[in-house]
């Protein structure tokens, strides 16, 4: 059955902000994260993590947690007043992903929803991993589309070298272009979507202190 958190009364944003912080350990992070936060004024924070030390003490004041299952090296913030929902996609046990449905106020006709899928492979394409992960993703945005046609679909986090091509054309996603996030390696945040005319092309920040890797923002029109 479904997790359900219900949102307060707030604002009415229409698509949330999403800020995606790739870090060696959440918890040696936390006080810069929540600045960074609260200063972007972040609807969702999606965070993936080197280093999974658990999740003790783990909170940003304002955002509901989600945690990802297995390793726990993925989480994902959503703001209080957005009604957030896990959704029942069944994760295998040797992969980093997590479902969730935000629904914010104020979203377009067309769009019903929007599903973050929040994934962690930082691995080569020689990973045994690989083809699983893939075969996950294509199959949760394929029972996402079938139970809620008009879904807005955000598979984001971190994936080296992928396959975008692999993608088949009917789940209408596009990966959206990011900045490299580490100096001298090729991005490996992604960022792959229904949506991409709502939003602007996503930007990096300055690091955090303790990661060597620059979150991205990706805002709304």
């Amino acid at each position: 059955m479904a997790e359900f958190r219900q949102s307060g009364e707030g604002r009415e944003e229409g698509f949330p902000s999403v800020l995606v912080a790739s870090l060696q350990s959440l918890t040696s992070s936390l006080d810069d994260l929540q600045k960074r936060v609260e200063e972007k004024d972040v609807d969702v924070c999606v965070v993936t993590q080197k280093k999974a030390k658990g999740w003790d003490g783990v909170n940003i004041p304002g955002y509901s947690l989600w945690k990802g299952q297995g390793k726990g090296n993925i989480a994902l913030f959503v703001r209080d007043d957005i009604t957030s929902t896990r959704l029942p996609i069944q994760v295998p046990e040797s992969l980093d992903a997590l479902w969730v449905r935000v629904d914010p106020r104020g979203l377009p006709g067309d769009v019903s929803c929007v599903v973050i899928c929040v994934v962690n492979h930082p691995f080569p394409h020689t990973s045994r991993l690989r083809e699983p992960m893939i075969a996950h993703l294509i199959e949760g945005v394929e029972g996402t589309y079938s139970q809620e046609p008009d879904s807005g679909v955000v598979i984001v986090g971190d994936f080296k070298d992928f396959p975008e091509h692999r993608l088949p054309p009917e789940l209408n996603l596009e990966q959206v272009g990011t900045r490299p996030t580490q100096r001298h390696d090729a991005a490996d945040t992604i960022i792959i979507t229904n949506v991409a005319r709502h939003y602007r092309r996503p930007k990096s920040l300055k690091p955090f202190t303790s990661a060597a890797h620059r979150p991205v923002m990706w805002i709304p029109k």
